[in-house]
């Protein structure tokens, strides 16, 4: 499984991962899910097998389309990324020999492209996704692909009031990381989000750099003071409320009796 998200505000981008990659024989190893691409940021969610051509892909068209251009525009990034993956996507599915009928090469070798841009208007979130179909996210602040990507969605949901949109690039690494800590700690073991948080990064229209081992264990320490701020308000709700642990576990209502309680039939 993957996690991959992406948030977009006023005045940056941040992109962050899980590092679990799960090989046949259900070995574990540390993966690369979020890459560089020109002064574009790259993450997947996907087989090895379509990632490794559609990486050396992009490289080629970004280079070609676009040089060094620090401002790629985004409708010109959309049409550039979709015809560098065409091909890949061609390739690798009609070369796949399903050993199970009714499995078709999407199923298995289906993977989505998140990327994160800036040109003269602003920071811009695209997704591509496995029927080479893309989509930009950048007015909702919020993108997220992978197989764990719904359980992200419910930790950015319960953190629906730090909504993205106008927040500093301060907020957002912190935002970022949480979910994607959130994933790890719960879709963990046999399900397959794992490793560590791996969090990319641009600020004020500089270059996306990857966050070192001492900069996460700052924002780490960050999530963890947010958290703990959290845990003391709820306390104090309660406390402001009148309400002591015991009476409002007396406030409760009483548990029905199975006897009072009809099967539903007529």
């Amino acid at each position: 499984m993957t996690v991959v998200v992406a948030f977009v505000g006023s005045d940056g981008a941040v992109m962050a991962s899980d590092t679990e990659g799960t090989e046949s024989g259900h070995t574990r190893t540390d993966v690369q899910k979020i890459w560089q691409v020109g002064s574009l940021l790259c993450g997947y969610s996907g087989s090895i097998a379509v990632r490794q051509p559609l990486a050396v892909a992009l490289e080629s068209t970004v280079a070609t389309t676009f040089g060094e251009d620090a401002e790629i525009p985004r409708w010109e990034a959309r049409g550039a990324l979709r015809t560098a993956s065409l091909p890949v996507l061609q390739e690798a599915y009609g070369n796949f020999v399903s050993d199970q009928p009714g499995v078709f090469a999407g199923h298995v070798l289906g993977g989505v492209l998140l990327v994160a841009g800036r040109d003269a208007t602003g920071y811009w979130l695209l997704e591509v996704d496995q029927n080479n179909n893309g989509q930009f996210y950048e007015e909702a602040g919020f993108h997220t692909i992978g197989s764990g990507s719904p359980a992200a969605y419910v930790a950015h949901a319960l953190m629906k009031g730090y909504e993205p949109t106008g927040r500093s690039l301060v907020h957002l690494r912190l935002i970022a990381y949480r979910t994607v800590e959130t994933c790890i700690a719960t879709l963990g073991g046999q399900l397959g989000v794992g490793g560590r948080v791996d969090l990319w990064a641009s600020e004020a229209n500089s270059p996306f750099a990857r966050a070192l081992d001492d900069e996460c264990a700052r924002i780490a320490a960050g999530v963890e003071q947010w958290t703990t701020i959290e845990r003391e308000s709820l306390d104090k709700v309660v406390l402001d409320r009148g309400i002591a642990p015991q009476q409002a576990e007396a406030e409760l209502p009483e548990e029905l009796d199975p006897r009072e309680v009809g099967d539903g039939d007529a």
